[in-house]
């Protein structure tokens, strides 16, 4: 059926399923947390388990990466560019590729950090963690400033606004 109104101009907004991402990769880093604490104890086989959980996890943020890559409207009436959105959805899904990436790598050296750091690295995580949600929670709040964040990633400045927020 074809459309003839106005409406064909505007694509179905891609902000929600990257909204759904983002929770994803956040859950991704919230679980290596629970890594984190479990090789900070020798606990390995628990370690394996979280592992398990976080390769399970970046798998879905592929999938649904994969999903707003294929769905992503063509249309011209987007409140800000495709690019922007891409490179946003870029630097999103760079957070559960690289805790998959760490914790295959301490898992297979079997890392466990000196008495003297490991406080700090838990402390760091869950940093991580905190800094994560906030961000995802802005990101699930307020679309206008998307391509705005982009612009600052791609010039790797970020107004100190930004970053107290």
């Amino acid at each position: 059926m074809v459309r003839n109104d106005i409406s064909g101009l505007f694509g179905k907004s891609p902000i929600n399923p990257l909204q759904q991402h983002m929770k994803q990769a956040h859950l991704c880093l919230k679980e290596f947390t629970v890594f984190a604490k479990a090789a900070s104890e020798g606990d390995w086989e628990k370690a394996e388990a979280s592992r398990a959980l976080i390769i399970k996890k970046e798998n879905k943020a592929d999938e649904l990466k994969k999903k707003l890559r294929m769905n992503l409207p063509s249309t011209f009436m987007m409140p800000f560019s495709r690019r922007d959105l891409l490179d946003l959805l870029l630097i999103q899904d760079s957070i559960p590729n690289i805790t998959k990436d760490l914790v295959g790598l301490m898992t297979t050296r079997k890392m466990i950090f000196p008495t003297e750091i490991a406080s700090d690295f838990l402390e760091l995580a869950n940093v991580c963690v905190n800094t994560s949600d906030r961000k995802s929670t802005r990101l699930n709040s307020s679309h206008v400033v998307i391509s705005y964040a982009v612009f600052c990633l791609k010039k790797k400045t970020f107004p100190l606004s930004l970053l107290l927020n």
